[in-house]
């Protein structure tokens, strides 16, 4: 880890090159608001997997503004964080701001402290009229968004439960209520993909994790990409991993796995064999609680016809310190959701991200790409179906459809 003390903003500091077609690259930041002691981190966003990876910080000696040059060999996606020397990171509604550098750059940063995961950017790409356009409209959007989830927040801290509970609803009911903000961000995005026949590198960066349930729409758009973006490191990473996608494929015999259960019981593969195996791989998310009731109804519709169900989540300890803390009546919604979600039926949860590693190589060779996530294996070993929410969709209505043809075959 590299560390930079700024101390003005005409400084610049270059690491020494590690091989000879590394060439600098440059971050300057004009947010207003940050403290002297404040950190912040940039990490290497890999992909697919979405993992960061701390590369330097930068410690503000000078609120005037920052300036620091490093090194790249290739096109790299990046993440800012922010970490405050005193109090409390501005509430947002993003974990970091991501920036795409290229050999060469200067990507400048412009904006303030308590809206620092909306700055705007400026330099290498993102000087394309088009594109700063929609990012613009994109970070604009996020910001009264992030508004509405900072209320909440700041009304439940305070006690004010009437105030939460607005708050929390406008943010929960945010892109409905700004239905026209959200249509102008897709055409501005749309105008940008028109501008572009042959791609960009922000466009292919973007596809990368889409790979993992949009796999036939990403290859059409991957074959239209100019032969210098496939030839590129991250077109290079994204033909390789059209290559990994295309074994998980419905009708392909499932990746053999094991795993270690919540209550210790070590299963893998082969003893699901002869039934229909539903994985579910859920958490703290919107998207988890509005569909976790309609899992259990389907397991335990038919639990007794042949269906298995195994949960994925990172650490069920988590969710439970999180009910536990979810004692006001502001919070009775979310109680009730994670009350149904510690109470799941099937019995069976593994968790991916304490320390088991054959649990998070499952999650990995299945590519799992976010939560809820589905995966049904048939009792041959094929893989039947895979993807988010709409996929647990078609899971029900195939289910629906096999036992229901196995109960006539059965009255016949």
């Amino acid at each position: 880890m590299r560390i930079f003390r700024i101390t003005a903003i005409p400084l610049f500091l270059t690491v020494a090159a590690a091989c000879s077609q590394r060439q600098s690259f440059t971050i300057r930041g004009n947010i207003s608001g940050l403290q002297t002691g404040d950190t912040l981190k940039f990490s290497e966003v890999v992909l697919p997997g979405y993992t960061a990876v701390q590369d330097f910080v930068v410690i503000v000696s000078d609120t005037s503004g920052f300036s620091c040059t490093s090194e790249l060999e290739h096109d790299r996606l990046y993440a800012l964080e922010y970490l405050p020397k005193s109090g409390n990171a501005p509430i947002s509604d993003r974990r970091w701001k991501e920036f795409i550098a290229s050999p060469g750059d200067t990507i400048t940063f412009t904006g303030s402290r308590d809206y620092i995961y909306y700055a705007a950017l400026s330099g290498g790409m993102y000087d394309d009229p088009a594109l700063a356009e929609y990012l613009n409209a994109d970070d604009s959007l996020g910001m009264l968004r992030g508004d509405c989830l900072r209320n909440a927040v700041l009304a439940r801290d305070s006690k004010d439960e009437e105030q939460a509970r607005y708050w929390g609803d406008k943010f929960n009911r945010f892109y409905e209520e700004h239905s026209g903000g959200v249509e102008r961000v897709r055409e501005l995005r749309n105008s940008y993909i028109e501008s572009k026949p042959e791609g960009s590198l922000y466009l292919l960066v973007q596809q990368i994790p889409e790979t993992s349930w949009e796999l036939d729409e990403v290859k059409r758009k991957f074959g239209s990409f100019s032969e210098e973006l496939k030839s590129s490191h991250y077109g290079r990473l994204q033909a390789g991993y059209i290559s990994e996608m295309e074994v998980l494929l419905p009708g392909r015999p499932a990746p053999d796995f094991s795993l270690t259960l919540s209550d210790g019981r070590k299963v893998t593969k082969e003893d699901f064999g002869g039934k229909y195996l539903l994985f579910y791989n859920w958490g703290l998310c919107p998207g988890s609680m509005f569909i976790d009731g309609q899992v259990r109804e389907l397991y335990s519709r038919y639990k007794d016809n042949g269906l298995e169900a195994v949960g994925l989540t990172e650490s069920i300890g988590t969710i439970r310190a999180t009910y536990e803390a979810s004692d006001s009546p502001a919070d009775s919604t979310l109680r009730n959701s994670l009350a149904g979600m510690l109470a799941h039926p099937w019995k069976a949860e593994a968790e991916t991200g304490t320390g088991q590693a054959e649990n998070k190589e499952m999650s990995d060779t299945y590519h799992i790409a976010g939560m809820p996530f589905f995966i049904l294996i048939g009792p041959d070993g094929t893989l039947l179906a895979r993807g988010f929410s709409e996929t647990f969709f078609e899971i029900r209505d195939m289910l629906d459809k096999e036992f229901t043809a196995q109960a006539d075959s059965l009255r016949r």
